[in-house]
């Protein structure tokens, strides 16, 4: 007896699992015919509205707005026109996000 793997045939088709698909008398899957064949509808999400991102646009703007005090108070020494160009120069993710 030998200690060898023996390989599958090459007769033999590895998607069908090692079922035989002509037992059935199946050899093929049918063909439909496109006039009776099933359609599918894709499903689309609606587009937002208006107040919508209005809203997501608000957040973003309150963000930014808390970021920018938070600045503000760590730094007493620092003016409100510096802390702003800080907060454009370094938190531009939001400026992009905010579109």
């Amino acid at each position: 007896m030998s200690d060898e793997i023996s390989s599958p045939a090459p007769s033999q088709n590895p998607s069908t699992n090692g079922a035989d698909p002509s037992r059935n008398g199946v050899d093929s899957l049918p063909i439909l015919d496109p006039a009776t064949a099933p359609t599918v509808q894709l499903v689309v999400r609606p587009h937002m509205s208006g107040f919508d991102r209005t809203k997501v646009f608000l957040a973003l703007v309150i963000v930014w707005w808390l970021l920018l005090w938070t600045d503000l108070a760590n730094n007493p020494i620092e003016s409100f026109s510096t802390a702003f160009h800080l907060q454009l120069s370094s938190l531009w993710w939001l400026e992009v996000l905010g579109g």
